[in-house]
């Protein structure tokens, strides 16, 4: 089975974007922006494409795929320039990046405006900042908990089981080379699968979808290893949907740990060699001798920021204690769930007894 994390690049797109000259001067300018916890940008590594997150929205997509992998590419989202007839955004992205990043450098700050802009009231627009606050203040290895991604995903199977869908009968039942091995993997057959109810169908291709969460990060266990921390974020009331949406995490996370647990470790320790790396060199005072990283154990923590009652509070509590049954403890040992989180405006920092609150 292949691996299917999503945090790597390639050796090319790494070559163009760290080492070609033609594109020095944004890189230098991202590196230097980084560095900023108030106000800075984020640099993410996803599959075979580099993601500069500002405020929480992706403020720019580089990837290697102009003149057949000869040059960068890069774009932005047109629909941050809103209305406006002359969308100056559209003509930036057609721009020939084959001879330089000359316009993008030139444009950043703008373009940081229109995103801020198009994002201001919108929902979600809060939990968005927190998150991309929290993984510029939690980027230091002398701190207790490193952020290392954002929107982090690891897709479960290499596939969607697309056929497995009876409205769409003409299609439905047929299976790809891989999918077929993919059963054969799980001791299923395919007549079994395609007598499933419409319940067990609609379960099992959503076991195959991408996984998500808000944030991974590490923090360092008693035992001198670093522990790997999914988290996910929930900001002020009604943001954790009741029980059902807690259930519905918890489903999530424990396909998540179980199908793809390697994946998880690999994508991880990527992550640590790319963003510790000179070239990138957005986490800072990574240990000289390297870190031992926890390779059994994944934890996972909801932090829950701004309930505004004790009842509010409590409610989430008993909502989680009852998604937290016997059969999921036993799948999801390290478990966390903490609802009694602040934004304080100035301290974003993160700290391990935040991710460690016992349910």
């Amino acid at each position: 089975m292949s691996v299917e994390y999503v945090q790597h690049l390639s050796n090319n797109l790494k070559r163009l974007y760290f080492e070609d000259p033609r594109y020095k001067n944004l890189r230098i300018l991202i590196k230097e922006q980084c560095k900023d916890k108030t106000d800075g940008l984020v640099f993410a590594v996803r599959k075979n494409e580099i993601h500069i997150y500002y405020r929480g929205g992706r403020l720019l997509k580089i990837t290697d795929k102009e003149n057949k992998g000869a040059a960068l590419k890069i774009y932005t989202n047109p629909n941050y320039a809103g209305a406006d007839p002359n969308n100056e955004i559209a003509k930036w992205n057609e721009y020939d990046t084959s001879k330089d990043a000359a316009i993008w450098c030139d444009n950043l700050e703008k373009l940081k405006g229109y995103l801020t802009r198009f994002y201001q009231g919108k929902r979600g627009n809060d939990e968005r900042l927190l998150q991309h606050m929290l993984e510029l203040n939690n980027r230091d290895f002398n701190g207790e908990v490193v952020v290392i991604d954002n929107e982090y995903g690891v897709q479960k199977i290499a596939t969607r089981f697309s056929h497995l869908d009876r409205k769409k009968k003409d299609n439905f039942g047929k299976f790809t080379k891989h999918e077929l091995s993919i059963l054969a993997e799980r001791n299923l057959t395919p007549d079994e699968v395609l007598n499933m109810t419409d319940k067990e169908l609609e379960d099992f291709r959503r076991d195959y979808k991408l996984c998500k969460v808000d944030l991974v990060a590490l923090f360092k266990g008693d035992d001198g290893k670093y522990k790997i921390c999914l988290i996910e974020l929930k900001k002020g009331n009604g943001a954790t949907g009741g029980p059902s949406g807690i259930k519905d995490h918890m489903r999530d996370f424990k396909l998540f740990t179980e199908v793809r647990k390697n994946d998880i470790v690999k994508s991880v320790e990527n992550l640590i060699a790319s963003k510790t790396s000179d070239k990138i060199d957005t986490i800072a005072n990574y240990p000289a001798g390297g870190i031992e990283l926890d390779k059994e154990n994944i934890y996972i923590s909801i932090l829950c920021y701004d309930l505004s009652t004790n009842k509010k509070i409590e409610n989430v509590e008993n909502d989680i204690k009852q998604a937290y049954d016997e059969e999921t403890k036993k799948i999801l040992p390290h478990f966390y769930y903490n609802p009694r989180m602040e934004e304080t405006k100035g301290d974003y920092t993160l700290r391990k007894e935040d991710l460690l609150h016992k349910v």
